[in-house]
């Protein structure tokens, strides 16, 4: 088929269509081919690492016996992992389990800490155990304490080729890279670091999130794409990008540079001279520039430099595990951020009433949230883990038409006013739902019970009296929440709500979410 015609015919369909025709091209061929072949994959690999996997499972009998060695009972109750001692116990598990799948990669993790980092053996294997058994809400939230020394050492290794810049990165964790995604161009404007149709470029091809979420009407960055278009002089396509593509990031309205690399789906690496070039750049001409990696395949790649190792200051790298060991349900993948970044200077440099603003928003905090790392406020921003499947914890906005718009269905916008969105709860169900609100930046904590012990109350009462909904908005309203029996509050929670009313309080709401 002509290049030029089929082109055309790809401008027509999304890149998500695109992606699906090309996996179902690639799984056709495959199943013409005389041998198996393992695919990595776009979407799911078709296999998975065995060795971590054992390992994992084995560290779970260990956190349960070390559960049933607190206490236990018969009806199937135990205690929960204790520090003092566990070290021991745990050499002496490894012992008694010497011949099982798992325990040499154990044995060999257990000791790389104590040699190369010098930790406290009981405090390692307490949060290994703590971990595995999943009873405490993590500490903190961004990474576990010896899990950012392992990954950092890991990122090293991978991203960096064994060759890391000075200084330490800090890690956050995330729910696959996707996610991560979505909490980068989230706490970017919420930062103020890009604002809504600022400019940013796009090296392309790239995983399809980064061409499509800023289109989204809250962004309209102003993109202007990177084409990784040179060929051959065989008429080959070579995947790399043009000296004066490459040029076009000396212009200072290109604030951002997100990067797949390697490219998805071409699978190639940026060639060392666009790096350096790119590099180049940034020191000479760009100097503010912010570039954001999603390295996920990099792990692929003999001898793989990231932008985090070339240029740290300016970097912002996403790495996804789930390709390398076939793991895409755990949905693990870290943001990396080095220490001395131009993210957290462009913070301390903005106007000064949005620095206070930001101060504002984050007071509830830190002490001191003008100190607050760019990382640390991605960890605030995303989606609160405790209040899954509610919603997300929203900090009020004096801003109404933004206010309505993030906190009420598309379907309700026109019939909610401005002095009823700061009203309008998140539509719990359950028996227990917990949420938090913001007044004027600080937090105020409830709880919605919807038990069948309580005395009744219709959906309309609730939307009325308890949230303050006005009756000509209570029949539209009222299609947002699940039925609902009992009395849901207590004296004291009802008064503490209509208080947090009258101080125009803002609720999550679950459908926030575009």
């Amino acid at each position: 088929m002509d290049t030029k015609l089929l082109e055309k015919k790809m401008e027509n369909i999304s890149p998500f269509e695109l992606k699906n025709r090309l996996i179902d091209m690639a799984d056709e061929s495959l199943k013409k081919t005389a041998r198996t072949m393992l695919n990595a994959g776009r979407g799911n690999p078709n296999w998975i690492a065995t060795t971590p996997r054992e390992a994992f499972f084995l560290l779970g009998k260990f956190g349960l016996e070390e559960c049933r060695h607190v206490m236990f009972l018969p009806e199937g109750i135990a205690g929960i992992p204790q520090k003092q001692g566990i070290a021991a116990r745990f050499e002496q598990f490894l012992k008694s389990n010497t011949y099982q799948p798992g325990a040499k990669l154990l044995e060999q993790t257990y000791h790389y800490m104590l040699m190369q980092h010098a930790v406290d053996p009981d405090s390692l294997v307490h949060e290994w155990a703590e971990s595995v058994i999943g009873n405490q809400y993590p500490v903190p939230d961004r990474i576990l304490q010896f899990t950012e020394m392992l990954v950092c050492d890991y990122l090293n290794q991978e991203m960096c080729d064994n060759r890391p810049p000075r200084g330490a990165f800090d890690l956050f964790a995330t729910e696959g890279g996707t996610a991560a995604m979505c909490y980068i161009f989230d706490s970017l404007q919420e930062n103020f670091l890009l604002d809504k149709g600022d400019g940013i470029a796009l090296m392309v091809p790239a995983f399809t999130p980064y061409i499509e979420i800023p289109q989204l009407d809250r962004y309209r960055f102003k993109v202007t794409e990177l084409h990784a278009n040179r060929m051959s002089k065989d008429g080959l396509h070579l995947w790399q990008y043009s000296d004066e593509d490459i040029d076009r990031l000396k212009n200072p309205a290109i604030k951002a540079l997100f990067v797949t690399n390697p490219s998805n789906p071409p699978s190639y690496t940026l060639s060392p001279e666009t790096m350096a070039r790119i590099v180049n750049i940034v020191k000479e001409d760009n100097p503010n520039l912010m570039i954001i990696t999603d390295d996920v395949y990099g792990t692929f790649s003999p001898h793989f430099r990231s932008f985090m190792a070339e240029i740290p200051y300016n970097t912002l790298c996403v790495y996804s595990f789930s390709k390398y060991f076939g793991a895409t349900g755990w949905r693990n993948a870290v943001i990396a951020l080095h220490e001395y970044n131009v993210f957290d200077r462009q913070i301390s440099r903005l106007p000064k009433e949005k620095r206070e603003a930001l101060n504002r928003r984050y007071a509830t905090l830190t002490l001191h949230p003008e100190k607050l790392k760019f990382i640390d406020r991605m960890v605030a921003d995303k989606p609160s883990d405790s209040l899954e499947p509610y919603g997300r914890t929203f900090i009020a906005s004096t801003d109404a038409d933004e206010l309505i718009r993030r906190l009420c269905p598309a379907g309700q916008r026109k019939q909610l006013q401005a002095e009823d969105a700061g009203n309008y709860p998140a539509p719990l169900a359950g028996s227990l739902g917990q949420y938090r609100i913001y007044v004027s930046g600080r937090p105020l904590t409830g709880r919605l019970l919807y038990g069948n012990r309580h005395a009744g109350m219709g959906r309309k009462v609730l939307w009325r009296e308890v949230c303050g909904i006005p009756q000509k908005n209570v029949q539209s309203a009222e299609r947002s929440i699940p039925p609902c029996s009992g009395n849901i509050f207590s004296a004291s929670e009802r008064w503490r709500l209509r208080r947090a009313r009258m101080e125009r309080t803002c609720f999550p709401c679950q459908s926030e979410r575009e």
